[in-house]
């Protein structure tokens, strides 16, 4: 028997990029499957036009210098992964937003193709010009081909524009074939399946005013929202994930207020059954600092995820989740000795040292519900997804935990099978607007002690125990890997 005492990540990085990038968007995925985990990181934001560039997965950990650069440079905002072409493959979609030293000029959103595992140097596609800073991949058609949906507006140049959104027709973008009736501010979005009726919606928060929510009807986004929050906020970064456990996907929302610190918040809105409350039920409030950036993620194994926060010379921080309640006060902080060093953009838990372990799920489904939850997330990479034993296209956020298939490949009554590789426990991925510094990476594991046992050693008594998928039990039952939380509050996994 041995037994894994998990604390929660190393009181410093376990791998920092080569400075020289104000990196801004996100993303971890085999982009090549060859089983390790690549770092795609888009780089400029509104101080530099720099490329997009990928740190290759590689053993114990990625390259810290990029093994792909892009041929263009811009001043890029964020990025998002997804299958455009039906290959299997994702493919690269980033965000252009504009340059303070460039007169806030506008750029333009381009899309890289994976060809047998290599993003093109060049884009196949750009949109029109226009001032875009936050890309969220979707499906928002069910035709199990990613779509994106760009947040745009800058508010420091006073140019509002409208969120929109291109889909794929099979083998570039196409569009936009939505786009919101007003010109706002916005910085981030993100798809969600808000009523669990089994497609994607989207909440688009704004930067500033009050955050919205669109539903999906038949394919297509309303054209007004069904919900706005009660208060204006000031989004960044957005999480979906269900924190309370009862079915329905909740919002995390960072609001910055860079005009403003004293506003800056991080904030909870719950989902009951299907429409979210109007204001958040849980608020971290910290005068002085820019919260940006927050990820969900099952970090101790029991079953629900836990809250990650970050922001601009700010601490990264950690909120336990108890039992569907997020802890009022951090469990886990960093901050590099100058704290001018730290810039969080974007946070990303997802797996690049390898600890990983191969999920299958199966779904039953009735057409025309084509968006499933995995299980298990992050995932890094999809090996199969079969509907009644076919092989689908698919679009998958690793990040937020949905896959959606075509529509038209169901019936009355399917059954959807993926399988796919993801983290046994979760890294900590950073994205870091400070060029002179790199972007860092937090391995769980590194900070994880070791006994090990005689095999016949009896089992640790008391506590909390928990199986791989995070349900309860009395005790461990056979031989396996089990997760338990002792009344001390100590945290092991166990293998028998």
């Amino acid at each position: 028997m041995i037994i894994l005492l998990i604390h929660q990540y190393p009181s410093a990085p376990s791998w920092e990029s080569s400075p020289g990038y104000y990196s801004t968007g996100l993303a971890v995925w085999d982009i090549n499957r060859d089983d390790y985990p690549d770092v795609i990181v888009s780089n400029g934001n509104d101080m530099a036009s720099q490329p997009v560039v990928m740190y290759g997965g590689a053993y114990p950990l990625p390259s810290t210098s990029p093994t792909w650069s892009s041929a263009m440079n811009q001043y890029h905002g964020h990025l998002a992964l997804g299958d455009v072409d039906g290959d299997g493959d994702m493919d690269l979609v980033v965000a252009g937003f504009s340059g303070y030293y460039d007169g806030w000029n506008r750029q333009v959103n381009a899309l890289y193709l994976n060809i047998d595992g290599t993003f093109t140097d060049t884009p196949v596609w750009v949109s029109d010009s226009g001032r875009c800073f936050g890309v969220s991949v979707g499906d928002a058609n069910g035709d199990g081909l990613a779509d994106f949906l760009f947040s745009c507006g800058n508010d420091y140049s006073s140019d509002p524009e409208p969120a929109r959104l291109y889909v794929s027709d099979g083998s570039t973008l196409t569009g936009p074939v939505w786009q919101t009736p007003d010109s706002i501010y916005s910085l981030g979005a993100k798809f969600l399946d808000v009523d669990n009726d089994g497609d994607l919606d989207l909440f688009l928060g704004l930067s500033p005013g009050r955050h919205r929510l669109y539903l999906n009807r038949d394919g297509m986004l309303d054209s007004t929202p069904v919900w706005e929050s009660e208060r204006e906020g000031f989004a960044n970064q957005i999480a979906v994930g269900d924190i309370n456990g009862d079915g329905w996907t909740d919002v995390v929302v960072a609001n910055t207020f860079q005009f403003s610190p004293d506003s800056s918040r991080v904030e909870v809105y719950l989902n009951v059954g299907g429409t979210l409350e109007t204001s958040p039920s849980w608020t971290t409030y910290d005068p002085g600092q820019y919260h940006s950036a927050v990820a969900l993620g099952d970090l101790d194994r029991d079953g629900d995820p836990d809250l990650v926060v970050g922001g601009w010379w700010d601490p990264i921080t950690i909120y336990e989740n108890l039992g569907g309640y997020l802890s009022s006060s951090p469990v886990w902080s960093w901050q590099p000795s100058n704290p001018y060093d730290l810039v969080a953009e974007y946070l990303l838990l997802s797996e690049v040292s390898l600890n990983l372990f191969v999920a299958e799920d199966t779904f039953n489904v009735s057409y025309p519900q084509h968006v499933v939850k995995l299980h298990f997330h992050p995932a890094i990479k999809v090996e199969s997804v079969l509907v009644d034993g076919r092989p689908v296209p698919y679009t998958v956020s690793g990040e937020s935990g949905w896959l959606s298939v075509p529509k038209d490949s169901l019936s009355s009554s399917s059954q959807i099978v993926v399988r796919y590789l993801c983290a046994i426990h979760p890294d900590l991925v950073v994205s870091n607007w400070e060029d002179s510094r790199g972007n860092f990476i937090f391995v769980h594991t590194d900070d994880i002690g070791v006994e090990e046992t005689k095999a016949s050693a009896p089992i640790p008594s008391g506590g909390v125990w928990y199986d791989v998928s995070g349900r309860r039990l009395e005790e461990p039952r056979g031989r396996g890997i089990y997760f338990q939380r002792t009344e001390s509050g100590v945290r092991r996994v166990i293998r028998f």
